[in-house]
């Protein structure tokens, strides 16, 4: 099945219809890369509960030339992520995550085109992976997207150069943050919740707040800031130049142990790891387990006998 019809067109394209040349491959990649990254923020958005990706997100998720045809370079680029009958429910909602994130991409470009809005689901740090695009086109050499409905959204050195200049004119901006650090300040307000310092793994100390329901965990995470880290998914302030300078909201933390710990912010918690399993089993599965399992393991393992009441 078809995932995206891309063109190009002008330059090389126009002169030689129907050939791509290889110099422009790494156009592809950058496609790819953006709608990765992209979908990830997508299921993060749409899985508030959720402190991790599912394990290995997005590496069944792969993008082919499946057709090259003339009308100035036509792409058809197939979608490979399994075959539907063995896809499990978790995997096909990262497909739908992919599949938001090609309409965001096109909602993005359609916005510097028309100087609109960014839409929804775009970041500043997605927005700058647009820099990396178009380098390998001329400057008569679009990149063009087919949406769903025979709309068309380009990119080329134009459409970059407009785009800078828009990222260049923002200011102080929030985005959405996913940060590790160890607490080593608190202060409380009188009214509601407080305020406390975070030391970043890269030894920059940030800012944020904490509600009265948060309190209690986070003076616990300053207690033990020698053997405890706090690691926090919510929203933060950022700089014109994208460098994070305060924590604004905390939609989720874990306090998680430091000592002799490489800690892996990527890596799926063990509730999260359960969750992928439970929901990529069907509930009829859940029959065939013996309801006597925990008192006769080594029964069904071994086949000792059973135990009986």
């Amino acid at each position: 099945m078809t995932f995206k019809e891309i063109r190009f067109t002008g330059g090389r394209f126009e002169e030689n219809s129907g050939l791509l040349d290889l110099s422009v491959l790494p156009e592809l990649e950058v496609y790819h890369n953006l709608l990765s990254e992209i979908a990830k923020d997508v299921w993060r958005q749409s899985h508030s509960n959720r402190t991790n990706l599912p394990s290995g997100f997005g590496e069944e998720f792969r993008l082919g030339i499946s057709e090259i045809s003339e009308g100035s370079c036509r792409l058809l680029l197939e979608r490979s992520s399994g075959s539907v009958n063995s896809k499990t429910l978790m995997q096909m909602k990262v497909d739908d995550a992919f599949d938001k994130s090609a309409e965001i991409i096109d909602q993005t470009l359609l916005a510097i085109q028309n100087e609109e809005l960014f839409p929804e689901g775009v970041t500043y740090r997605t927005l700058a992976m647009f820099e990396d695009w178009a380098k390998k086109l001329r400057h008569d050499e679009s990149i063009v997207l087919i949406r769903s409905d025979g709309s068309e959204a380009y990119f080329n050195h134009s459409i970059r150069e407009i785009l800078s200049l828009r990222t260049m004119q923002l200011q102080i901006f929030r985005d959405n943050i996913y940060v590790t650090g160890e607490v080593r300040k608190i202060e409380l307000r009188e009214q509601t919740g407080g305020s406390f310092e975070l030391k970043l793994d890269t030894g920059d100390n940030i800012r944020g707040s904490f509600t009265d329901e948060q309190e209690s965990d986070i003076t616990n995470a300053l207690h033990n800031h020698y053997s405890v880290r706090l690691r926090i998914r919510g929203e933060g302030e950022f700089e014109p130049s994208g460098d994070l300078r305060s924590i604004v909201r905390i939609d989720h933390y874990e306090i998680i142990p430091s000592e002799g710990i490489a800690f892996d912010s990527d890596a799926p918690s063990l509730t999260d790891m359960f969750d992928d399993l439970r929901e990529g089993i069907p509930e009829d599965a859940w029959d065939d387990v013996p309801t006597d399992l925990s008192k006769n393991l080594d029964h069904y393992l071994y086949g000792r006998p059973k135990e009986y009441e």
